[in-house]
Parts: C-alpha cells; sequence; structure tokens
C-alpha cells in the first residue's frame, strides 16, 4: 500500500468514524426525546385522573345541594304538620 493510498485509506475511516459519532449523538438524543415523550404521556395520564377527579367531585357538591333542599324542604313540612296540629 502506497502513503496516497494509506492517506486515502486513514481519510475514510476517519469519515466512518465521525459519521458514528454523529449517529451516536442523534441515538442518544432520540433517546432523551422518548423519555420526555415518556415523561408526557404520564403527566397525561395523571391530568385525565384530576379531570376524572373534579367532575366526581363536582357530582358531589351537586349531590350535597341536592340533599341540603330535601333536609330544608323535610323542615318546611314538619313545620306545616306542626301548625296544622296546633289549628286543630
Amino acid at each position: 500500500m502506497t502513503s496516497g493510498q494509506r492517506v486515502r485509506y486513514c481519510l475514510r475511516l476517519s469519515r466512518v468514524s465521525s459519521l458514528i459519532c454523529e449517529w451516536s449523538r442523534v441515538s442518544s438524543l432520540i433517546c432523551e426525546w422518548s423519555r420526555v415523550s415518556s415523561l408526557i404521556c404520564e403527566w397525561s395520564r395523571v391530568s385525565s385522573l384530576i379531570c376524572e377527579w373534579s367532575q366526581v367531585s363536582s357530582l358531589i357538591c351537586e349531590w350535597s345541594q341536592v340533599s341540603f333542599l330535601i333536609c330544608e324542604w323535610s323542615h318546611v313540612l314538619s313545620l306545616i304538620r306542626f301548625l296544622n296540629a296546633n289549628d286543630q
């Protein structure tokens, strides 16, 4: 192998090595993005659970208001019965 061939061979090796290094960086970035994407997915699930809980909490609140109205109505009925009993 002549010295010119050796230089070309070394240059090719250097380019291949450089490409491997670049690919390694790209691969590392893809891996990082995969982790970020996974975290986004997890947060999306957590956010969905928070939303579900918010709806459940809203229903509990609605039921609380309904039960309060039933209780108030019960007091009104008791008062009406009491007044009717006193009138007789």
